[in-house]
């Protein structure tokens, strides 16, 4: 059936989608299904009326299988075929005939045929102009679909289209009147820094474009969001002025920096290129509008493009970075001092000032320990790469006399093939989001460590052997090193994802921007030596990475830390017994006493006193703390103590029998997310979730993550608090202690190796990790423990 527009022909706003589904097609009308009651709660939340909108589509009839492409000639979607063109031909005389203030594009193919633009990503939440209809202001954001299948980008919708209510009661093109200098002279660059250095009041924003080899090609400045200007420093990799020349502008630089409070985005990157290449310091850097976009909204993008299609009423331009590098720079740098505006008063209006100003202290020691580095003993690494190779050639020999064939054990067809085809063994299946995904074959670890436990083939073992040798030389030995020696890694303040926060995997991972305050890491664009991540590096790697001579490795980490917070916070009276008995005493004192929150888990589950509990009995006492308190399923569980589906029904179901105060709690997070969608840490850490409600209203990652997030961000804080105090308390009063490296549960430093210079390091770091928390009116500390070595994989508990 042919779908009309509906809606008053005086009408401010256009909402252009796709093509009708089942229900439009049978009612004639657009929008009128799934996707258009998600249109209305959109619509809703940004307080549009509905009713008082234009609501159409680029086809009027439901294609085949709802397959849009149906109307195309090409697989690209770039050529519409008659009936379709004969469509556009429909809606161009409509909007030139209701003249609407805005058009809002619903989709990727409403944005293409409107305004002919591709990369709704790049686009959406920017206004511009139809080339459909000339002259009339297109807003485009997602389809109501593509919220459907990714409830985050809901977000990302309600405020388009808050954007769409702010500009649709004029119809007139928007202006862009900022006087942005993209070709100065040298000497009018010059000019205007002796203007800021001197008379300019306020903020400066500052962006630098570098090389892949992070030299500084482009510097921008701006005095404000209207006015910036840009330099070209460097072209290709030859210097644009003489000797002479540039060094007056790096003073003039220098100058400038040296005292303006300065803004920029990421600026970690900036701040560290600026005083590695450079020698220019910025102390006065306190902005950052991607800090500022984690703290105000952790779980949207973090990227500038992102941050300004929802801040600001600007065209896009992050298309123009190759095309025109300067005017691009100097874009860059407006829109960061526009958007460090809005998120000013968004900090205000959240409260948010103190976690910000916390997170913004992080972020010189995780410039210094880029810059630093961690050394590798490079005869450890080749002997290492040698026993590696040998074992794996050796694996490779066994495994094809066995198999009788060889086998790319990189391709996972082939293995699938091996598995269930030549060795007949039962079909394994990838873990799904839910339950209406298509079950996918697969031989990952995972499987293979099940198809070894029920099957006890050598073979399977011997593979699982192959494969980790085969990761671990490859990905984490066989790795670039630097001329001194040293592997390097770039830490995000702005933290890690959902999956690489928790060390029991209990998360899922669909959520690519939900961080909880913890650091990540990833490889050096400055110093581009070694793996990239050096939070993942498995413990056979960590003996490559040695220190000086004269030099130990202390580790100092917060005690079964995540337990305590949960303990405390579900008010569990024997968990906290146990952690007060065991607080300020030693290890001999608290392994002889039994003083082991997962001991004690182990010996409620199996009905035994806490000293008669076994090592593998205490391992699955550890997954089920784990796995309970953040409400993961049997198959997290089944996977971690390598049980079947049924066992680990039964384990979470006793569990759950003997702690009635964890499902009480799990109600309050509940309700809490009910009432606010916030969290608030027990450090004043404030979190708003934007997963969808689960349909059953029990299960689902919103909680999953809601469940994790106290524990996890408040000893993620708690970690990064005492970081930061290590790393302002190094080289006072003659404390020979060097900040070396972070994990997301430890901290570690150099010590000289002398038994007085390393017990005043432990003093040390116990007076900087023990920090006073409070939950239901109580206050507690979690305790810290050490271990000491040669190098980061030989580290004995002391």
């Amino acid at each position: 059936m042919f779908c009309k527009t509906t809606g008053p022909p005086d009408a401010k706003i256009m909402l252009i989608g796709e093509a009708p589904g089942v229900d439009e097609d049978r009612e004639g009308k657009p929008f009128v299904g799934y996707a258009g009651r998600t249109l209305d709660k959109l619509l809703y939340q940004a307080g549009i009326n509905r009713r008082e909108c234009l609501v159409t589509n680029i086809a009027r009839e439901k294609p085949p299988g709802n397959k849009i492409g149906f109307f195309y000639e090409d697989s690209k979607k770039t050529r519409p075929k008659p009936i379709l063109q004969h469509w556009l031909g429909v809606l161009k005389s409509e909007i030139e005939m209701y003249k609407p203030n805005l058009i809002v594009t619903l989709g990727a193919t409403a944005l293409w045929e409107v305004c002919r633009l591709k990369g709704i990503r790049d686009y959406r939440g920017y206004i511009t102009e139809s080339t459909l209809a000339p002259g009339f202001k297109v807003l485009p954001t997602w389809h109501p679909q593509k919220i459907n299948y990714e409830w985050k980008l809901h977000f990302d919708v309600v405020m388009d289209l808050r954007k769409a209510a702010q500009n649709c009661d004029t119809p007139g093109l928007l202006v862009d009147n900022r006087r942005l200098q993209s070709s100065p002279s040298l000497q009018e660059f010059l000019q205007y820094l002796e203007y800021l250095d001197r008379d300019h009041e306020g903020y400066i924003a500052v962006d630098i474009e570098s090389t892949p080899g992070a030299h500084i090609d482009i510097m921008g400045i701006a005095d404000s969001p209207e006015h910036a200007m840009a330099l070209r420093i460097l072209s290709g990799d030859k210097p644009v002025f003489s000797r002479d020349n540039e060094l007056k502008f790096w003073q003039g630089i220098s100058r400038v920096f040296s005292h303006k409070p300065i803004i920029m985005h990421n600026g970690s990157y900036d701040a560290a290129v600026l005083w590695y290449q450079n020698g220019i310091a910025c102390p006065n850097y306190n902005a950052d509008t991607m800090i500022a976009t984690h703290i105000c909204w952790p779980e949207t993008q973090r990227s500038l493009g992102y941050l300004t299609s929802i801040c600001l009423n600007v065209p896009a331009w992050k298309h123009l970075s190759s095309e025109m590098p300067t005017y691009y720079n100097c874009l860059d740098v407006v829109n960061t001092y526009g958007d460090w505006e809005v998120m000013e008063k968004e900090l205000t209006k959240l409260d948010a000032w103190d976690i910000y100003k916390f997170e913004m202290s992080q972020v010189e020691p995780a410039i210094f320990l880029q810059l630093q580095g961690l050394h590798v003993n490079q005869e450890k690494r080749q002997q290492m790469l040698e026993d590696l190779t040998e074992r794996e050639a050796e694996l490779d020999a066994y495994l094809e006399q066995e198999i009788g064939k060889k086998i790319n054990f990189n391709s996972h067809q082939q293995v699938k093939d091996l598995l269930y085809i030549d060795l007949g063994l039962p079909t394994q299946y990838k873990r799904r989001k839910s339950v209406s995904e298509a079950r996918k074959k697969t031989s990952d670890i995972e499987a293979l460590t099940k198809l070894a436990r029920i099957t006890d083939n050598p073979v399977l073992l011997k593979i699982i052997e192959k494969k980790k040798i085969s990761k671990l030389r490859g990905t984490f030995i066989d790795i670039t090193v630097s001329p001194a020696s040293r592997v390097h890694t770039s830490y995000n303040v702005t933290g890690a994802t959902m999956a690489r926060m928790t060390k029991t995997t209990v998360i899922d991972d669909e959520d690519s921007y939900k961080s909880f305050g913890r650091w990540s890491s990833s490889k050096s664009i400055i110093l581009p030596y070694g793996s990239g991540n050096l939070q993942n590096i498995p413990k056979p790697a960590r003996k490559i990475y040695t220190v000086p001579k004269g030099y130990v490795l202390l580790q100092a980490d917060h005690i079964q830390a995540e337990a305590v917070v949960v303990a405390y916070v579900i008010n569990d009276q024997k968990l906290i017994a146990l952690f007060e008995a065991s607080f300020g005493q030693s290890r001999e004192f608290r392994e002889k006493n039994n003083l082991d929150v997962h001991k004690l888990t182990a010996a409620q589950m199996f009905g035994v006193q806490a000293g008669e509990v076994t090592h593998k009995q205490r391992n699955i006492g550890k997954a089920i703390r784990h796995a309970t308190n953040y409400a993961a399923g049997p198959g997290v569980l089944s996977h971690k103590v390598n049980c079947s589906m049924a066992e680990a029904k039964k384990l979470l179901t006793a569990y759950f029998s003997l702690s009635p105060q964890l499902t009480l709690w799990h109600k309050r997070i509940q309700d809490e997310l009910r009432n606010t969608r916030y969290l608030v840490n027990l450090l004043g850490r404030k979190h708003k979730f934007l997963d969808r409600w689960p349909q059953d209203g029990k299960s689902g990652s919103l909680f999953r993550s809601a469940y994790s997030y106290i524990p996890q961000s408040t000893v993620g804080d708690l970690l990064n608090k005492s970081l930061v105090k290590v790393y302002h308390e190094q080289g006072h009063q003659g404390l020979h202690l060097n900040l070396y490296l972070q994990l997301h549960d430890a901290i570690y430093v150099l010590s000289e190796d002398n038994s007085q210079k390393i017990e005043e390091g432990m003093l040390t770091l116990r007076e900087c990790m023990l920090y006073p928390l409070t939950s239901n009116n109580r206050e507690f500390t979690i305790d810290v423990d050490f271990s000491l070595g040669p190098s980061w994989g030989e580290m004995e508990e002391i």
